[in-house]
């Protein structure tokens, strides 16, 4: 089964970058960190199976345990499992575009810079991640098992991870979408998630869903592509090196609390 899902995965990101060749929306920068994009594959791997071990495995063992969360697990059991499904599958979503946004507070800023430090996204980009990057992350769909503790919500949940891989290859890959100013009253396209990528502050900090573009509506944080230069430039607007990058850290010559502050404006 896993050896078939990352066929699957690659299968889509070949696709999408083929679509993104052939059929681009923008233009973009030459792509000349393509080894650093294969470095954050492997290491996210090992970022996320760390998080699994120390912190998923323990809580899917505390909800599968016959006395914990009983009467819950009930109340739970006796919803319809469309209802539960689709609650469930509105509740990831949610969790996902709140933990996005608080990534990128100043003090959590530099966990995440690692995924905006590309200038050319395609559909490796979305899978680069600092260690609290992967941990942040991976917290609404632990908080999805505890909420929905039954053998369909472990289900649910195991789809919602699968296709969050998916869509970050889709998000982030330079495709041009038919019908997208109707699609993204419902959907983020990678045209919204681009400007999310911008290295001017004002536009990256919007654009925050993953799946559904309500929740930038309804929070105020949704930017359009008429509200942005066309092939505005992408990545970070200071620089840092890609090993402290990876690991969250801020850029050596960021010590002083007002650069700081000055750079991630």
């Amino acid at each position: 089964m896993g050896i078939k899902l990352y066929i699957i995965y690659l299968s889509l990101a070949f696709t999408f970058h083929f679509i993104s060749w052939r059929f681009p929306f923008r233009e973009q920068a030459s792509n000349s960190e393509k080894r650093w994009d294969l470095v954050a594959v492997l290491a996210g791997k090992v970022f996320s199976l760390t998080y699994i071990a120390l912190i998923g495995a323990p809580v899917f063992l505390l909800l599968t345990h016959e006395t914990a969360l009983v009467q819950w697990r009930d109340t739970v059991n006796s919803w319809p499992v469309i209802v539960s499904g689709l609650a469930q599958i509105l509740l990831i979503d949610f969790l996902l575009y709140w933990v996005h946004r608080s990534l990128h507070h100043q003090w959590l800023w530099h966990t995440h810079a690692f995924h905006h430090a590309p200038k050319h996204l395609w559909w490796m980009s979305g899978l680069r991640a600092s260690p609290m990057h992967v941990v942040m992350m991976s917290l609404p769909f632990t908080i999805s098992l505890i909420i929905f503790p039954t053998p369909e919500g472990a289900i649910i949940t195991t789809i919602a991870i699968f296709v969050r891989i998916a869509n970050q290859h889709w998000l982030h890959s330079n495709v041009k979408v038919p019908f997208e100013k109707h699609l993204e009253w419902v959907l983020v396209t990678p045209r919204l998630h681009f400007i999310h990528h911008s290295t001017k502050r004002k536009f990256s900090d919007s654009n925050y869903g993953f799946l559904f573009s309500c929740w930038d509506r309804i929070f105020g944080t949704l930017t359009t592509a008429d509200q942005v230069p066309k092939n505005d430039k992408l990545g970070l607007n200071y620089d840092n090196t890609n090993m402290r990058l990876i690991f969250g850290l801020p850029p050596k010559s960021m010590q002083d609390t007002a650069e700081m502050k000055q750079a991630v404006e």
